[in-house]
């Protein structure tokens, strides 16, 4: 078991760091940043707002029609870039659900122009940074809400 734990750990490590051509040489993790790139409306480096802005701007421009046909929660892993000018780029989907990759891939690259995060020596460097979106049915949502039975005890 701990050999698939550290292989599992080993493989994300090296997914979440792998660079594609079009990355800037200088390149950090959005958990080791400095300061943190700066979504349009929040403050400087700060990173919840940074992760909740990214969150409800996905949200808010999901195309629900790719996603109302699944019958089980499905996950779509999504890896990109903030570079050194605040564009998003360098976008990597993954997922068994090739449709919801598409509309995930679509809509983080419709996200705004930020701020570039800096080093501590304020150098400009592209984030990396990974989003996980899970899409559920109504159906499931509808489930998952239902309240269980009430227990019949014989006297």
């Amino acid at each position: 078991m701990k050999k698939i734990i550290v292989l599992s750990s080993f493989f994300l490590a090296t997914f979440a760091m792998a660079q594609t051509p079009a990355m800037i040489d200088h390149q950090v993790s959005f958990a080791q940043i400095e300061n943190a790139p700066t979504y349009p409306g929040c403050a400087d480096n700060d990173k919840d707002c940074f992760t909740q802005s990214i969150s409800k701007a996905v949200s808010a421009n999901m195309n629900t029609a790719a996603f109302s046909n699944i019958t089980e929660k499905q996950k779509v892993v999504v890896m990109f870039t903030v570079d050194t000018e605040g564009n998003i780029v360098d976008i990597v989907t993954k997922s068994k659900n090739k449709a919801l990759e598409a509309e995930a891939r679509k809509v983080v690259s419709e996200l705004p122009q930020m701020t570039a995060g800096t080093l501590s020596d304020g150098k400009k460097v592209a984030v990396t940074y990974t989003l996980p979106i899970v899409f559920e049915s109504k159906i499931q949502k509808s489930l998952q809400n239902i309240v269980e039975p009430t227990r019949i005890q014989k006297n």
